[in-house]
């Protein structure tokens, strides 16, 4: 049984969206003294329903500034505002955990933290793949990091380059990046028991691969609707045109007239579907009807769309530059891993997929829900009561010079 840790534990968010409020309502059963401090109570993106509602009903979230989006908080005020509520606060404050480490909201917690000599911890789902970064860059990452008394990763790549940026392995546990798996499977399968129904009231006839993405570069997909093409002659090819899945994509963005110029391009107008963007409410709905997803990313820290799909019982094909691939996919099991940049291989992946008789396709939508059983609001509970435990056990991290005068300037920008 995972004991209770009676410490005073506060965590600094810019937003509590649903994905923290699922993961930290599950925390605070076993952290009762645990204080969210919101920046913002309107949300970190124009987007209706990325704050949780029921974030307002929650006793121990705190908001900063109630009526601003995080974007308009100018850096100076929220410093101000921010360190003002730490102080008031600070007798209350035995650990404190915050968002990554090069963002504005946590630099100002780590620097309230460092000065305050109060143990902290620092959220993080970077990983080496998610982008090419100068050695330059990285040393000071290595500054900052090193001031942390524990990190909470998302999983095996992401702990690697938390290793790599000198945070020892033994202060470094995983299960950051969860999702709320009942109310998505628990949605997912109230959709089912009328799927036909729903799936004609969205356009969509044929079994579909479910792409929920927002329509930017480092989604992929241009390519991804070459490589849809490929893979109809794949499937004519081979004579079997009765496994041509649809492909519904789920979302908007600037890549809109690209992305609708190759459809027609390729005349895929009747098996390419723009679903448009869709609330957090309406999620279940669509992994309900769908037959499996695909994430073509090619820069992608991890890919919550992966886990909310493996809770409704999906097979998955993941691009291997996402950060939830090596965690989540196993090949050939509940789904295939692929290159990004391999429009053929892409194409080879849906056409296994499509082409799985009615066993196969049910083994592997049993195996992506037994794999994310494992990644639920209750590991990300384990994970912040040993990063805890550990932050309070190795106390504040001394500090250098040379880390203050890089804390200083950092806040600056």
């Amino acid at each position: 049984m995972r004991e209770v840790i009676e410490k005073n534990v506060t965590v600094i968010l810019p937003t509590c969206n649903r994905y923290q409020t699922a993961r930290l309502v599950a925390a605070q059963k076993l952290i009762p003294k645990l204080t969210v401090v919101e920046i913002s109570g309107v949300g970190s993106y124009n987007i209706p329903g990325w704050r949780a509602p029921e974030a307002d009903r929650l006793p121990f979230v705190e908001t900063l500034f109630r009526d601003k989006t995080f974007g308009e908080i100018k850096s100076a005020i929220l410093r101000q505002k921010l360190h003002a509520h730490l102080s008031e606060r600070k007798a209350n404050i035995d650990s404190l955990a915050v968002l990554g480490w090069g963002n504005r909201e946590a630099l100002c917690g780590l620097a309230w933290a460092v000065q305050h000599q109060v143990p902290s911890i620092t959220f993080s789902d970077s990983h080496a793949l998610f982008r090419v970064r100068p050695h330059y860059k990285e040393w000071p990452k290595k500054r900052i990091v090193a001031l942390f008394s524990s990190a909470l990763v998302a999983g095996q790549s992401h702990r690697a380059y938390m290793e790599m940026l000198g945070m020892p392995s033994d202060r470094i546990f995983d299960g950051y990046n969860v999702v709320d798996n009942d109310y998505f499977a628990q949605g997912a399968e109230a959709m089912r028991a009328d799927a036909p129904a729903r799936r004609q009231a969205c356009g969509l006839s044929r079994p579909c691969f479910l792409v929920p993405a927002r329509f930017i570069w480092q989604k992929n997909l241009p390519r991804l609707v070459e490589a849809y093409a490929r893979y109809h002659t794949l499937c004519k090819r081979y004579e079997n045109p009765s496994a041509i899945w649809d492909l519904a994509l789920m979302g908007d963005g600037p890549l809109g007239p690209e992305i609708d110029g190759l459809i027609e391009r390729y005349h895929l107008q009747e098996h390419i579907h723009r679903l448009g963007f869709a609330k957090y409410d309406e999620l279940p709905l669509y992994y309900g009807i769908s037959s499996a997803l695909i994430l073509p990313s090619i820069s992608e820290t991890w890919g919550l769309v992966v886990n909310e799909a493996m809770a409704c019982g999906l097979p998955v094909l993941v691009s291997n530059r996402c950060g939830c691939a090596a965690d989540l996919v196993k090949d050939g099991v509940n789904g295939f891993t692929f290159d990004p940049f391999n429009v053929e291989e892409m194409a080879k992946c849906m056409a296994k997929l499509s082409s799985l008789d009615a066993d196969g396709l049910s083994s592997m939508a049993s195996a992506s829900r037994k794999t994310i059983n494992q990644w639920g609001p209750e590991r990300f509970t384990d994970g912040l009561l040993s990063a805890t435990r550990k932050a309070l056990d190795e106390g504040p991290r001394e500090n250098s010079f040379t880390q203050n005068l890089l804390l200083r300037l950092l806040l600056r920008k």
